[in-house]
């Protein structure tokens, strides 16, 4: 689970950050999450390892409810993020890290390619300017105003 130190790094990009960018940090964190929860699961240090798996899916949780299913591309990456959630909850249940391991290996292949698709396209103009921080308290700290 994420520390303040790095909540706060985190909450300052944020604030910078273009829409493209914030997919892209919002993956950063997912991945950092799931990282953890190997180097936990490899540990044997479960306590820790099922927290950061949590966090882990409750960011995958949001980016599944923020896909706007009017267009074709958010109905395929639903069926990928249900594929990468059904292994976490496998290694989650098992405490093995295959399932681990091959969400994590999805979604740095899918962080590439948004990568190249924001490099691209992205006009550099901070989101946060047009729709105010309340936005940061509900991204980074979630709705009940815990670190996400």
């Amino acid at each position: 689970m994420m520390e303040q130190t790095k909540m706060m790094y985190y909450e300052d990009r944020i604030l910078t950050a273009s829409k493209g960018r914030l997919l892209l940090i919002t993956f950063e964190m997912m991945l950092e999450e799931m990282k953890d929860a190997r180097r936990y699961l490899e540990r044997n240090d479960f306590t820790r390892f099922k927290k950061s798996l949590d966090q882990g899916q409750k960011i995958l949780g949001y980016l599944m409810e923020t896909l706007d299913m009017r267009f074709d591309i958010s109905k395929e990456l639903i069926g990928v993020y249900f594929y990468i959630n059904k292994q976490l909850a496998i290694s989650k249940i098992s405490r093995k890290v295959k399932g681990l391991n091959d969400a994590i290996h999805i979604l740095e292949r899918m962080m590439d390619g948004f990568e190249e698709v924001v490099d691209s396209q992205d006009d550099g103009q901070p989101l946060i300017e047009s729709i105010g921080s309340p936005f940061i308290d509900t991204f980074v700290y979630g709705r009940n105003g815990q670190l996400v």
